[in-house]
């Protein structure tokens, strides 16, 4: 067709046009045409259709698809009606710790489609880890959960039932790398730690994309560059060609 074979900005140019109004689509315009990251990362049609998102509720956009990913997840959970059932029981505000142990799941078992049997015992030990940090005081059924993150976030069964995946591969990747982020935080205290998280993640090629996705995250950000430097510690120890 014309528009797959024009070259990839005008492509960009093009669906901005049609899907902002003339203000907003020149305010994004000027960006892309600055920001050469975020521009780069906006010819996947997938981030492109997010960052347009975000611009039309006038929000932030950041350059690293890490934190581009977060802002657009957090635009769709703040839609009306889905807010306040994500803080209602069974989530009660812990979706994304539920999602991220999902994902870490799929990630363990090299999959995109989790069986409800794995499904149900990873809801299970988020739930027990929530537990034992106080942050719950009982757990809720997986046989509930599941249902309610299927039909209030991005998450799908498949047709059988018998099976869930992530709407896009990119949100599976999301959630692994913010299960990986929120790892760090220990692991740069307890040394004794790093070990089992260089045998089952780094040393894992299906967790690749999601360590590249968290390690873009602290870019350019002072405060995080300790982390940064952390994953790239540990990546020595398994491939020097990665770690660079």
């Amino acid at each position: 067709s014309l528009h797959d074979a024009l070259p990839i900005w005008e492509q960009q140019r093009e669906l901005i046009g049609l899907q902002l109004d003339a203000h907003s689509a020149k305010k994004l315009l000027a960006r892309l045409a600055s920001d050469h990251r975020l521009r780069g990362i906006t010819q996947n049609p997938f981030f492109l259709t997010g960052v347009i998102a975000l611009a039309k509720g006038g929000l932030n956009i950041p350059s690293s698809r890490f934190n581009l990913l977060k802002e657009v997840i957090q635009l769709y959970e703040s839609q009306e009606g889905r807010k306040a059932a994500l803080a209602g029981p069974p989530l009660k505000g812990f979706c994304r710790f539920y999602l991220e142990g999902l994902a870490e799941a799929m990630n363990a078992n090299a999959v995109t489609l989790l069986g409800q049997t794995e499904a149900r015992r990873a809801i299970v030990d988020v739930g027990k880890s929530l537990a034992t940090d106080k942050q719950l005081l009982d757990a809720p059924e997986p046989t509930d959960v599941i249902p309610e993150l299927c039909n209030r976030h991005l998450l799908q069964l498949s047709e059988d039932g018998a099976s869930l995946r992530f709407t896009h591969q990119r949100i599976q990747e999301f959630f692994s790398a913010a299960a990986l982020v929120r790892k760090l935080p220990k692991l740069q205290v307890d040394v004794s730690a790093r070990s089992d998280f260089v045998v089952q993640i780094m040393n894992c090629p299906f967790w690749e994309d999601a360590i590249v996705l968290a390690a873009g995250s602290f870019a350019n950000n002072p405060a995080l560059t300790v982390y940064r430097a952390l994953l790239v510690e540990l990546a020595l120890s398994v491939d020097l060609a990665f770690a660079c």
